[in-house]
């Protein structure tokens, strides 16, 4: 059979973006035919140092949720975020509860266990929840269909501010707040953000002058869940994507850099492919278990520390990380699903991660 080869239709490229690429025509046609055609765009879209990224008050809802979050964390209501097992889910869940500490919360999480919960709320976690005490929950990567859950929860009196970025349901849920980037026009900026991009933008927003949290900080969680949630490279989610990968790079986080050294990468050079072929692969691996503490802390034990660690000390860090895990299966099916006041795991030593005391409330599930 006789095959006839289809060149591309011819493009008239702007002489300014041939300028602002320096003169690459590949480059120049490309963008052009993607819908970039100024400078100031092109500009943007390949130099994070360029673009000017949207505001996060421009999610609908969000000053609401910040409202809300703000109003907790200054009566000392606690907090339960409510995440999700995949590595969207987990590093919004590590992002959250990190960032809301640092402002000051009594927060904890939940990451619903995949064959007894699946995706979403489950009502009957939601009620050991609220009944050890939570009296706001923030979802991440998750309740935007979830309108019985938000309905129990606000018959119990306790608000739900839903961050989340699936396409939207006929109607929302009755939620205190439902800050979703798909409620925005098609070309917006912030339309394409995952689960952790909208975690971000609450945080930026929550953050706004105080500076409590180090917005850089955050990015390399940011990096994983864009790559793993394989999210279109546009407007804020290639911005952040490109700023996350520069912090990778350079993360301080124990659990990271374990697993890249396990994973024979060379921090310097990681790639989004690096993260989409070896390490959320890893991840969601974690998120399959049957309990899930080891999610959250692999991406947060984890938080910013200074120093190095050996390849050894990454080898006993993740050894220590398993047996803990399988520790934690053995005890009892459902043991310490919920990583929310003192069944916790906490750092110890050069990465050896060990059961210890939270502060705050304790916030087990019955079966613990």
């Amino acid at each position: 059979m006789h095959k006839r080869w289809l060149d591309p239709v011819l493009v008239d490229v702007p002489d300014e973006l041939h300028q602002a690429v320096g003169g690459h025509p590949l480059v120049a046609e490309t963008l052009t035919r993607r819908g970039t055609r100024s400078r100031e765009a092109a500009q943007g879209f390949l130099d994070p140092v360029r673009y000017a990224p949207a505001s996060p008050s421009a999610l609908p809802d969000m000053e609401s949720a910040v409202a809300r979050v703000r109003s907790a964390i200054r009566q000392r209501e606690p907090i339960c975020v409510w995440g999700d097992f995949d590595v969207d889910g987990q590093t919004s869940t590590a992002l959250l509860v990190s960032a809301l500490r640092d402002l000051g919360a009594n927060v904890g999480y939940h990451i619903p266990n995949r064959q007894s919960e699946g995706h979403g709320i489950d009502l009957a976690a939601l009620a050991r929840v609220i009944d050890a005490g939570a009296k706001l929950i923030v979802t991440c990567d998750t309740g935007i269909s979830a309108h019985e859950a938000v309905d129990y929860a606000n018959l119990r009196g306790v608000d739900v501010v839903i961050t989340d970025h699936h396409n939207l349901p006929p109607t929302l849920p009755n939620a205190y707040a439902v800050v979703n980037p798909k409620r925005l026009p098609d070309d917006h900026p912030l339309r394409e953000l995952p689960g952790v991009g909208v975690a971000y933008k609450l945080i930026e927003a929550l953050n706004g002058d105080t500076q409590l949290v180090a917005m850089p900080d955050l990015l390399d969680l940011v990096a994983l869940g864009i790559v793993a949630d394989v999210a279109q490279q546009v407007g804020d989610t290639r911005y952040l994507l490109q700023r996350g990968l520069e912090r990778l790079r350079k993360t301080e986080r124990l659990g990271l850099r374990a697993m890249i050294e396990l994973a024979e990468i060379d921090p310097a050079r990681i790639t989004e492919e690096h993260i989409g072929f070896s390490l959320a692969p890893r991840l969601n691996a974690l998120g399959r278990l049957e309990g899930r503490q080891p999610c959250r802390r692999t991406a947060d034990d984890a938080r910013p520390r200074t120093g190095t660690h050996s390849g050894a000390a990454a080898r006993r860090a993740e050894r220590s990380a398993k047996t803990a895990g399988r520790a934690g299966l053995r005890s009892s099916p459902g043991a310490n699903q919920t990583g929310f006041g003192a069944a916790g795991l906490e750092r110890a030593g050069a990465g050896a991660s060990t059961v210890a005391r939270r502060r705050g409330w304790d916030c087990r599930d019955a079966a613990g």
